[in-house]
């Protein structure tokens, strides 16, 4: 691919966009392969990208080819999709929503009609109870308040009394747009009995402990983060009594690394937490696991189904060997645990060891001029888990060494310069980070080699065909931005306040989108050298719409 040396701002841009591309429209909120528009993240014959098919026996599970649905996925033929949010199995597999409308918690909503509004679509009931003010009036309203009360059990037994806190948490009714009223909190010991005035509608009912995000206490009933819930669409209509049972399950296990004790830890003074996490994210954390002995957990859970992580709390910017690789935020290990009644479940975290060497171009990667180190690798799962290896020192080979847990993951390149890196390093500063390598199979140990191939692009930019005028009210007359498919940004140095504006930058090779940012602030008024968009204008490329607010 060839890149022309100069590029000339005119007043219109006329920017096209064709099926091959791989660019949205208008019409498609996918992709476009061969001539028709297709769901990447679930299609098995375009898993991830045009033509990339799975094999005859694997789905298509969040944009990889793999044997299994995860995540809380539901398998509808051979595509692993939400069925809350997919307008084309709205609900459950082959339900799709008519045009024009959206898949929301499972239910076709919106659109004014079916085939694009030629009959009227009663799939979804249209929104009725819009108060329509077009002319003075009067509009009294009666709000019907009713009186709920009741008592709650744990697995049809009074709740225990309280040994750490001088409450036992409380429940908080909520309405189908989030909004929430709490119950008083139980009181420490007792019967835990509620009573409580709603406006008349339909709630969920969750039970929140009041224990924080942090919380690994043994509690009267589970600690769930945020909080958890209990019952869903109660009628809340009339006055009346509504007791709530709270079934519980414990579970219990070992934790073992490789089939083998995981090791002692010589960093932290604990190895991590298990974490289980249901599908509206709520977490239960378990006991973090000591810093030597047995990896043993023993928690209880409001009964219902689970994922199980991992979580090595080790911070953001984890590189450290640990007993168990430092995943973050968290790390998958077990998806969709039936946590329905009491039970053991030991868990074997499959590690893998990946080693191997960084070099560019098929050279050996420049020693650092500016920085104490050369940035490092990435390993990022579907989920967005990261496991980071360690910085690359300022000089010398730019070798890695880390253990995942078996798996698919991409490699990407993290500079560590910051957001306005503008800087000439030894490899391009993209940021946040730049993908390197797709779908790595890390399923069991070994080496990879990557050779990041770089480019370096130089040109002039002018205005109308004509050198730029100087800056007068700043020191700078901004900069160009390429940018990927994946919102990862190269920023080429800022143009002086006057003279030539021209611009070399080394991207790593790929196909970009070219904006120009007049980097003056979100309330930029004023008239500058180039028209002052925010944040940024798109001047070659396919781009991305954003949101506006009128």
């Amino acid at each position: 691919m060839s890149i022309g040396k100069s590029i000339a701002l005119t007043l219109v841009l006329v920017i096209g966009c064709v099926a091959q591309s791989g660019c949205s429209s208008s019409n498609c909120d996918g992709l476009y392969c061969n001539n028709q528009c297709v769901q990447v993240d679930s299609d098995p014959n375009n898993c991830g990208s045009c033509g990339q098919k799975c094999g005859p026996s694997q789905v298509c599970d969040q944009s990889k080819c793999t044997d299994s649905c995860s995540g809380g996925l539901k398998q509808c033929d051979r595509a692993c999709v939400d069925v809350t949010s997919s307008t084309a199995h709205c609900g459950g597999c082959n339900k799709p929503c008519a045009t024009g409308q959206q898949c929301t918690a499972g239910k076709c909503q919106g659109g004014t009609g079916k085939d694009g509004g030629i009959e009227p679509d009663t799939s979804t009931p249209q929104c009725t109870d819009r108060v329509a003010i077009t002319a003075n009036g009067a509009l009294d309203l009666d709000l019907k308040v009713v009186t709920v009360s009741g008592k709650v059990t744990k697995n049809g037994q009074a709740i225990p009394a309280a040994t750490q806190y001088n409450h036992r948490g409380r429940l908080e009714f909520v309405d189908k747009y989030g909004v929430t009223l709490p119950v008083k909190r139980f009181g420490p010991s007792g019967d835990a009995t509620y009573q409580i005035d709603l406006i008349a509608d339909t709630y969920d009912v969750y039970y929140n402990s009041l224990a924080g995000s942090n919380c690994e206490d043994t509690l009267p009933l589970p600690c769930h983060y945020p909080r958890v819930l209990i019952k869903k669409n109660v009628q809340a209509t009339a006055s009346g009594g509504l007791d709530i049972d709270i079934k519980v399950s414990r579970v219990t296990g070992n934790v073992s690394k490789n089939g083998q004790a995981v090791s002692s830890a010589t960093q932290y003074s604990h190895r991590g937490r298990l974490e289980f996490v249901d599908e509206r994210g709520s977490t239960l954390a378990a006991k973090r696991f000591a810093a030597s002995g047995a990896t043993s957990y023993d928690v209880e859970l409001v009964a219902g189904t689970y994922d199980v992580y991992y979580n090595s709390l080790a911070g953001s910017n984890c590189e450290d060997t640990l007993p168990l690789p430092c995943h973050y935020p968290r790390a998958l290990l077990k998806s969709a645990v039936n946590a329905t009644s009491s039970g053991g479940l030991d868990i074997d975290v499959k590690v893998s060891r990946v080693t191997g060497s960084v070099s560019k171009n098929g050279q050996a990667v420049p020693s650092a001029t500016q920085y104490s180190h050369r940035g490092r690798l990435e390993f990022v799962d579907v989920r967005g888990s990261t496991l980071a290896a360690k910085r690359f020192a300022a000089s010398g080979a730019t070798s890695y060494d880390v253990e995942l847990i078996a798996g698919n993951y991409d490699v990407y390149y993290n500079a560590l310069a910051g957001s306005n890196c503008e800087d000439t390093l030894p490899l391009p500063c993209h940021h946040p980070r730049a993908l390197l390598k797709s779908a790595v199979n890390a399923t069991s140990s070994g080496g990879l080699d990557i050779d990041v191939k770089t480019a370096t692009v130089s040109g002039n930019v002018s205005k109308n065909g004509q050198a730029l005028p100087s800056a007068t009210q700043y020191s700078h007359r901004g900069r160009l931005e390429f940018v990927d498919e994946r919102g990862s940004t190269l920023a080429a140095k800022r143009f002086t306040a006057n003279g030539a504006t021209t611009y070399a930058t080394e991207v790593i090779a790929g196909p970009y989108d070219i904006y120009y940012n007049a980097l003056a602030g979100s309330n930029c008024e004023d008239k500058l050298p180039l028209p002052c968009h925010t944040p940024r204008k798109l001047l070659r490329g396919c781009g991305a719409p954003v949101a506006t607010t009128p």
